[in-house]
């Protein structure tokens, strides 16, 4: 079951179980596009019961800063 943030996601995007099948680990991002949306996914914790670190929050965020550079979208 889906808590907090990744719930609300899930109530306005869905496709939450495509995400699930790709075993994502800590500190990576995933891009995603629906329709008109580009949806980045950034996985800061295994469990939603979880407290991320700053590490774990902080390398994917840089990463996504670089996929939206690379891509324009900044």
């Amino acid at each position: 079951m889906e808590k907090g943030l990744s719930a609300a996601f899930g109530n306005k995007f869905g496709r939450l179980d495509e995400l699930g099948k790709q075993e994502l680990e800590v500190g990576e991002v995933l891009q995603s596009i629906d329709r008109e949306w580009n949806l980045f996914h950034i996985v800061t914790e295994k469990h939603f019961d979880q407290q991320a670190t700053y590490h774990d929050a902080w390398e994917p965020l840089e990463q996504l800063r670089d996929m939206m550079l690379s891509q324009d979208l900044m």
